[in-house]
């Protein structure tokens, strides 16, 4: 841009220059050979000029649409991409009642395993318990009767040693001792 606003600059100095001549009375006229060398000259300048900045001109140029290009190329790019991103988005949203469905579903279904497993695991307390109440309860008869049959037996005893003393004569005792001291003998 500078380029060219010096450019343009340059032209208007030149044709200033080349219109004022040698005095403001003497206008050159269109076919005078002053006008003609000034016209060379103007021609011959910019062409130099010209042909000069051509190159980077068109260097810039180029790189500039190159630039321009690239920014159009991925303009598209990005564009492309926002859209298929949206389209993944979209048919995400789409998918998301059928996947909420799906949670909804498994969770019913693990609910229900794990209702299934505690009243598994609440059926065997109660079996663990039952058995260990029907080996307390077995326990329990097996001592009370061991206390009756203890209890029973003191009792038998209590009344066979009254009834001996109500019963035992002294003469039953001698009666006693003497087999006692025989079957002492025999045993010897």
């Amino acid at each position: 841009m500078r380029i060219i606003s010096f450019l343009f600059n340059l032209m208007v100095v030149t044709i200033v220059y080349a219109s004022e001549g040698h005095g403001s009375s003497h206008a050159p006229s269109m076919f005078s050979l002053d006008f003609l060398f000034r016209v060379i000259n103007f021609v011959i300048l910019f062409g130099g000029i010209g042909y000069a900045i051509s190159k980077p001109l068109k260097n810039y140029l180029k790189e500039r649409s190159k630039n321009v290009k690239e920014a159009i190329l991925e303009a598209k790019k990005a564009k492309e991409d926002a859209e298929a991103k949206a389209r993944y988005y979209e048919e995400k949203l789409r998918n998301l009642q059928f996947e909420i469905d799906a949670l909804k579903e498994q969770f019913k279904k693990e609910t229900e395993e794990e209702k299934e497993r505690i009243a598994r695991d609440y059926q065997e307390q109660i079996e663990r318990f039952k058995e260990r109440m029907i080996k307390s309860l077995d326990q329990e008869k097996l001592k009370i009767r061991e206390e009756l049959l203890m209890e029973l037996g003191n009792r038998a005893f209590e009344v066979a040693e009254e009834m001996v003393r109500k019963n035992f004569t002294p003469a039953d005792q001698s009666r006693l001792v003497r087999e006692y001291i025989t079957m002492m003998e025999r045993v010897n």
